[in-house]
């Protein structure tokens, strides 16, 4: 075992800082772990991985003939020649700008300039080995050199592990790419500090550290997946360089290549991501760095990307895609469309050329050069999917794949107790007519006290509550709006040519206050409508609210059964179909007077409002886009109960016109 004894004495230090900083970092849920698929854990011994990699470089990412195939696409393939010309014009910007600095913002993270420091590698190595420029590898060194040198980089931030897997990862790339390029000397520089910033410290944790930075060597969310996939990348990049690195390298390997698999257990069984779009992308970047690295270090990854679900998983940003933008659950940004690079590389090793078509259109990134794949005929998907659980629990509902107009439905149970989630068991999302009236709020600063505590002090922030999300409230109070334990299920799940529906069972988000809660969503008549219906009986009588939170300016009539909702002269009509005495209310998006109300972000926008006080409810909310001078249809949906949903066809086909 390779030890520094300084790097120890280090760690020790940040203890005390690690442990405070765990409230605002630690997501990992400690109190239960989810039941995924029984997988075999594949055994894969570091030693072996070493043995196997060849003395040349490059061995990350892209073999030294890929790199000679990518010049001759840049002779001859427009859209690799419109890539190349967008990233070339990144790398000069970058000629320009001032080598990265020590920063931590935030006093916590390190995070941003590790994310920095790799960008600036992948441009201008990609840049170099495209031209040959000699300017290009210098900037790469002046970078390197910097992160390298223990007086101007004292760490790469183990006290937040994220921050060293990714800067391991930049010098790593750069280490390896550019190998030829660099002197003994520089080559030393740079190995030396991925041994003494990420492999020891890195150690420090798979061996049992105390140090309040062990968490995530076995999680079940991105950390995981990032840092062991970052660390083991940096050992395959400087293996077999020398007795230590080589050493060091073999034990990495080991615990990284096991612990990893932790983690990707959770994409079983179809390709869902439990922690939404925006860290999936995030988790398997990673992921695909250590799987392209195997397989061109090795000739094989081991099977890790034959796991249940990896094949399937690139479906998942292209289905939570909607017209207007990305189903931003949890902390997930709200984007108009990802840009996952990554699905270039799964659209080879998966021979699903849909999943490069996502991604084409978008240029300048460096990996997309590096993962490359011309154009093939591709298949349209089917309109609807599911995302089963445990891993999501996402229902994806729409009209047309090509319409900016048309309609989308994003339909969301899953697992509250999971990483970045939020109490939104029953939460949706709509797109109609290029607007997107249903929306998600999505994240709040991290740095909030208590944000990251899934036991306790998340639930205290309006945009992490129920009463934030799409979705129903129960006699609500100071504490958390949901069970935070709870797991909906999604009991069925049609779709035909006319429509599609969804049925999930939400009692266990309302256990304390229901014996029943169930929630319907449908894309009816031709997919002309949207359908929501709820069925509560609760164990005594209570407030029951139905939220709705929206951009649209909303005009009440029909004594609050109707409502119109406004975008400039885009217009959503909203109905309630019940014969109980429940109404629409127009509420502004912020918490309920019995709600905590600690510092917090401002929302914008509004919400639409159901509100009965019943034991037994049971309505439907009917959504109908309306055309310029079109008025609300007369002719409506029965209310039915949800066990009937499937006689007939309906809801789907219920003769509307």
């Amino acid at each position: 075992m390779l030890r520094r004894k300084w790097v120890s004495l280090i760690l020790v230090l940040f203890s005390c800082v690690a442990l405070i900083a765990a409230s605002h970092t630690m997501w990992l849920p400690t109190a239960k772990t989810t039941a995924y698929a029984d997988t075999k854990k594949i055994r894969i011994d570091g030693d072996d991985v070493v043995t196997l990699l060849p003395s040349s470089h490059p061995r990350l990412l892209l073999s030294a003939q890929e790199f000679e195939q990518l010049k001759q696409y840049l002779q001859t393939d427009k859209d690799f020649i419109r890539y190349h010309k967008d990233v070339q014009r990144a790398a000069d910007q970058i000629l320009t700008q001032p080598v990265v600095t020590y920063q931590k913002p935030d006093g916590l993270r390190l995070l941003a300039t590790s994310q920095l420091v790799l960008d600036r590698v992948l441009k201008l190595s990609m840049m170099y080995k495209m031209t040959g420029d000699v300017k290009y590898a210098e900037r790469v060194w002046k970078e390197l050199k910097t992160v390298s040198d223990r007086r101007l980089f004292r760490d790469w931030n183990p006290e937040h592990f994220l921050d060293t897997a990714e800067m391991a990862t930049a010098v790593a790339i750069g280490y390896d790419w550019l190998y030829d390029y660099w002197t003994d000397e520089q080559r030393e520089v740079m190995r030396e500090a991925i041994i003494r910033n990420g492999m020891s410290p890195a150690l420090e944790v798979y061996e049992g550290s105390q140090y309040g930075l062990n968490w995530w060597k076995t999680s079940e969310h991105n950390w995981n997946t990032v840092i062991n996939s970052g660390i083991a990348v940096a050992a395959i990049a400087i293996a077999k360089e020398d007795a230590e690195s080589t050493g060091i390298a073999e034990e990495v390997l080991d615990h990284a290549l096991e612990n990893i698999q932790v983690s990707l257990k959770t994409f079983a069984p179809d390709g869902g991501y439990v922690e939404g779009p925006g860290y999936w992308e995030y988790a398997t970047k990673y992921l695909t760095f250590l799987l392209s690295s195997l397989e061109v270090g090795n000739g094989t990854d081991y099977g890790l990307s034959d796991l249940p679900g990896l094949s399937e998983t690139g479906n998942f940003p292209i289905y939570l895609t909607g017209p207007t933008g990305m189903f931003n659950l949890g902390d997930s940004d709200p984007i108009k469309k990802a840009n996952p690079s990554h699905l270039m590389w799964m659209a080879k090793r998966y021979n699903k050329p849909e999943y490069a078509d996502y991604v084409r259109e978008y240029y300048g990134d460096p990996l997309k050069m590096a993962w490359y794949q011309p154009k093939k005929a591709s298949k349209q998907p089917p309109l609807d999917t599911i995302f089963r659980e445990p891993s999501t629990g996402i229902i994806s509902m729409r009209s047309d794949w090509n319409d900016p107009n048309a309609l989308f439905v994003g339909f969301h149970t899953g697992d509250n107790y999971l990483a970045h989630g939020d109490l939104d068991n029953g939460t949706f999302i709509f797109d109609a007519m290029g607007v997107r009236w249903a929306t998600e709020l999505g994240k709040d600063d991290y740095n909030l006290e208590g944000y990251g505590d899934v036991k306790n002090g998340r639930w205290q922030y309006y945009r992490k509550r129920a009463e934030g999300q799409n979705t129903l409230v129960i006699n609500p109070g100071k504490k958390p709006d949901q069970d935070i334990q709870a797991k909906g299920e999604i009991k069925s799940f049609r779709t035909s040519v006319e429509g599609s529906f969804a049925i999930a069972d939400l009692t266990a988000a309302y256990e304390d206050q229901a014996t029943s809660v169930k929630r319907g969503i449908a894309l009816i008549d031709n997919r002309s409508k949207l359908l929501v219906h709820d069925e509560i009986k609760l164990k005594r009588t209570g407030d029951i609210w139905w939220f709705m939170h929206t951009p649209a300016r909303i005009t009440l009539s029909d004594k609050g059964k109707s409502a119109i909702l406004q975008v400039g002269e885009k217009r959503l009509w909203a109905h309630i179909i019940s014969n109980q005495d429940v109404s629409f209310r127009v509420y502004y998006p912020q918490p309920l007077k019995t709600s905590p109300r600690p510092k917090q972000s401002r929302n914008d926008g509004y919400k639409l409002v159901v509100y009965g006080k019943s034991k037994e409810l049971q309505f439907s909310v009917l959504f109908v886009p309306l055309e310029k001078g079109q008025n609300p249809p007369t002719k409506l949906p029965a209310a039915k109960s949800l066990k009937d949903w499937s006689v007939s066809g309906y809801p789907v086909r219920y003769n509307a016109k």
